[in-house]
């Protein structure tokens, strides 16, 4: 198994993924391009469209938000075929890890390159950040992986 972002190739589309789903509003458990999505279901999305064979993010469903960040968490941790979790520290992040923020009650982004990472909003819809931000607490990371 090898991470499934690794070419400077597989970084640019990456990005173009990513950025054709800037101006999509937000939705609970939505995860249509351009129509609406949730936080937790816009990573899964985007590195679907690269290749990822994996799991999909599951739906919220009843879910009260308190138990939002821990339920990101067992979710990935759950898929170790998938998902490998990376060493603590920011300076670890690749473009196409999964980032799991405490901001919110919880809250998933997809790193890009430039220490940027998309996400979406409730009130802003999809949008790209820094990750490096001083608001952005990064509590978890995990590489998506392929099986070849």
């Amino acid at each position: 198994m090898r991470p499934l972002i690794e070419t400077p190739e597989e970084i640019e589309q990456l990005e173009a993924e990513a950025r054709s789903w800037l101006g999509t509003d937000w939705v609970p458990d939505g995860a249509v391009k351009g129509g609406a999505v949730a936080c937790h279901k816009l990573p899964s999305e985007i590195i679907r469209a690269r290749g990822f064979a994996g799991p999909l993010a599951p739906p919220r469903g009843g879910l009260k938000k308190e138990g939002l960040l821990k339920a990101m968490v067992e979710w990935l941790a759950s898929h170790p075929e998938w998902f490998e979790r990376v060493p603590d520290g920011k300076e670890n992040i690749r473009p196409g890890d999964v980032l799991v923020t405490d901001e919110g009650y919880g809250h998933l982004a997809l790193a890009l390159s430039r220490c940027n990472a998309i996400h979406c909003w409730r009130l802003d819809g999809v949008q790209i950040q820094s990750y490096l931000a001083d608001n952005c607490r990064v509590v978890g990371v995990w590489r998506p992986l392929r099986m070849d």
